[in-house]
């Protein structure tokens, strides 16, 4: 029988909602996460209650616990003391000191004052594979065995090269995305970072199109997506778009078709309408289909076939906050890769959604490297980079980004050359070999450590192989009996050649001073209705009336909300607005109302949309001498009524929002999983002016 090690400790609680979670004292002693190979407990339920426990852990150095799906274990009511015992599967990313764990229940079921016992909770030991991948830390790879030829695959012609790289113009590209960032000159800075397309979402102005053509930029673009039109008027509306701006469209890099489609539950035939719909512009371009990091292959299959190429979006820095495969560590991005061309249809090129923002922490340069190339070993064909357009400046994620762009530009000949063999696997060591562009004499060789622990990798070279160069170092390694050894820190990348790799210089951009701060004061809470507070693709109206006695006075509007909005002042539509995070950050806008106000009663009303994560609006409205914040007072409903947006609408079967408890402050925002938020430096020094003013009273 496997050895035991006890927690130390009796959980005991009652609650009156789900999730709920108890997080244990430190363990003493710490636990080898290695030996661990099972879990074992003893409970007694409340009857009446159907839930499940999902064990979380946090290893030496980590900051937050980490949830992993392969700990979730259904529980049944009862009335008496259960023992549970669970197995683990081997886990090569669960390394390290484990000091702590936390225990959540979820569920739907729950009994009028549930409650639980939880002793002698113990973890088996023994020895496992997970032990077994840890202590062999060798790798070998043939070279001199390795049939090398070029991948043959039946791309269309018309969009991409023979090996699935994107044809812009003509020319073979890979595809190197990010929004816009909020700097000077951002098309430029792009461009010097490395970029070749711009995230738009929507059709440029002249000058943004000028400026665009000057650099040899490209842009994608979100078409609009399906009203309550039929399909052949919103083909004549696509296609009268496309009539009056051609000198748009001849700079698309490729059309988005709905985004997470599967995910959303959006029905597919709305997918196939835009799909078929794009076909028909001329210049034709690629439409990229979006997965999100969820859903089976089958589920997602239908929603791939309306698309060129297929994508997938996957944030997993820092460990385990993303990921829903076993393997919660950086090197999922591979495997979510895989997971995603095996629902494509027909020959489709892949790209990737990787991290350009903060989930708790910035990925550096070594990160944001392996995840590239970790990606493009496993058949991306560009990497479009997430989340930097609202980023705080100055801001080291930029510089990080820079830098992999500019290496991935000069890397472009070989990226978009067809690669020469599989990809290679032995004990967590990754080996893939690609032609440098038109060179044939000059294989490059993709090495990665796809673990958390060291390698040391063993290269058997041919005869008439003298040695391999690193990166782009121009140092050659001489082989020492026919053999190169390499030794990869946890998670590296080396990329070694036959000759050479040159890295193109490019000048360093240009960072202004910050334009945003974080938001630190204030008590005001973020509303929403809590029943809807974690649903995807939401829409939940706000509505709020006030008295003014007169409208001399400045009138400002200080607001955020979760994903996007529309903001109404009097029937008046006064802004729409997608936050289109960085991740962990949310930016209030200020709005000037006074156009639209007048002496006696006023109406705010807010149309807010919430798409993933936690939802949430705040706000702070400023009316001469008074003041009105996002609260209780607030109106709230989930079904859309004509003319909500009116001063005369009648909202009494509305009911009040509900106050999330939740500040705008740090603390808070990492205490609850919540977003920060974030402000311009003028607009911070306008809201603290107006907080002079004291507090208008509700109807």
């Amino acid at each position: 029988m496997a050895n035991t090690a006890v927690t130390g400790e009796t959980f005991y609680g009652e609650f009156s909602s789900l999730p709920a979670s108890l997080v244990s004292k430190p363990l003493n002693p710490p636990l080898k996460a290695d030996e661990i190979t099972g879990f074992s407990f003893h409970l007694i339920l409340t009857p009446g209650s159907a839930v499940s426990l999902r064990l979380c852990y946090k290893l030496k150095g980590m900051k937050n616990f980490v949830e992993s799906r392969s700990f979730l274990f259904p529980l049944t009511q009862q009335k008496k003391a259960h023992f549970y015992e669970f197995k683990l599967p081997p886990q090569p990313e669960f390394s390290g000191t484990l000091e702590a764990i936390k225990l959540v229940f979820e569920g739907k079921e729950l009994a009028p004052g549930a409650a639980f016992s939880i002793d002698n909770v113990r973890f088996l030991l023994g020895k496992s594979d997970n032990a077994k991948i840890k202590t062999d830390r060798n790798a070998t790879f043939d070279l001199a065995g390795i049939p090398l030829s070029p991948e043959k695959k039946n791309y269309n012609s018309a969009l991409f090269n023979s090996a699935g790289a994107i044809l812009l113009d003509g020319k073979p590209r890979f595809l190197l995305a990010c929004a816009i960032p909020s700097l000077p000159n951002s098309l430029s800075e792009m461009k010097k970072a490395g970029f070749n397309t711009a995230g738009l979402f929507y059709l440029p102005e002249k000058r943004t199109l000028a400026e665009l053509k000057r650099l040899d930029l490209y842009f994608d673009i979100n078409l609009p997506q399906l009203g309550g039109e039929t399909a052949e008027a919103y083909r004549k509306r696509i296609h009268g778009t496309a009539k009056q701006y051609p000198e748009i469209f001849e700079r698309v890099g490729f059309y988005h078709n709905y985004d997470e489609a599967c995910m959303r539950k959006i029905p597919a035939k709305h997918t196939a309408i835009l799909y078929n719909t794009v076909r028909e512009i001329k210049p034709r371009r690629t439409v990229l289909v979006t997965h999100a990091p969820r859903n089976t292959v089958e589920e997602l299959k239908p929603y791939s076939r309306e698309g060129d190429a297929i994508a997938v979006d996957i944030y997993p820095v820092p460990v385990g906050y993303m990921s829903d495969l076993r393997n919660k560590t950086m090197s999922c991005v591979g495997e979510y890769a895989d997971k995603t061309l095996k629902s494509a249809v027909g020959k489709q090129p892949l790209l990737m959604w990787l991290q350009g923002y903060s989930r708790g922490g910035y990925p550096n340069f070594p990160q944001t490297r392996f995840m590239a190339y970790n990606a493009i070993m496993h058949g991306a064909m560009g990497i479009y980079y997430y989340g930097i357009n609202h980023l705080e400046w100055p801001n080291p994620m930029w510089n990080v980004l820079s830098k992999i762009g500019n290496e991935l530009r000069s890397m472009e000949p070989v990226l978009t050359a067809p690669w020469l063999s599989p990809l290679l696997q032995d004990n967590g060591v990754e080996l893939r070999a690609r032609k440098s562009g038109d060179d044939s004499r000059n294989v490059v060789w993709f090495l990665a450590n796809t673990l958390d622990v060291p390698r040391r990798v063993t290269l058997r070279l041919p005869h008439e192989i003298d040695g391999l160069f690193q990166d782009f170092t121009g140092r050659k390694i001489m082989k020492k009996n026919d053999t190169v050894i390499r030794n990869l820190k946890p998670f590296e990348i080396q990329l070694l050649s036959e000759r050479a790799l040159i890295l193109s210089p490019s000048p360093t951009p240009e960072i202004p001073g910050s334009l945003t701060v974080l938001y630190q004061g204030g008590d005001t809470k973020f509303i929403w209705m809590k029943e809807h507070r974690r649903h995807i693709n939401t829409w939940v109206w706000f509505r709020r009336s006030f008295e003014l006695a007169d409208t001399t006075g400045p009138a400002e509007l200080f607001l955020s909300g979760d994903d996007c909005y529309q903001l109404f002042c009097n029937g008046s539509k006064v802004a729409e607005f997608s936050q289109f995070p960085d991740g962990n950050r949310y930016l209030i806008r200020r709005y000037d109302l006074k156009p639209f106000l007048k002496k006696g009663k006023n109406t705010i009303a807010i149309a807010a949309r919430h798409d993933l994560g936690n939802a949430g609006l705040w706000l702070e409205g400023y009316f001469g001498v008074g003041k009105i914040v996002s609260g209780r007072e607030f109106r709230v409903s989930d079904n859309f009524f004509p003319g909500f947006e009116q001063n005369d609408f009648d909202d009494s079967r509305w009911r009040n929002a509900d106050e999330l408890e939740i500040s705008g402050s740090p603390e808070a925002a990492q205490k609850h999983f919540y977003r920060y938020l974030f402000i311009h430096h003028d607009d911070l020094s306008r809201l603290e002016q107006c907080r002079k003013s004291s507090e208008i009273k509700g109807r």
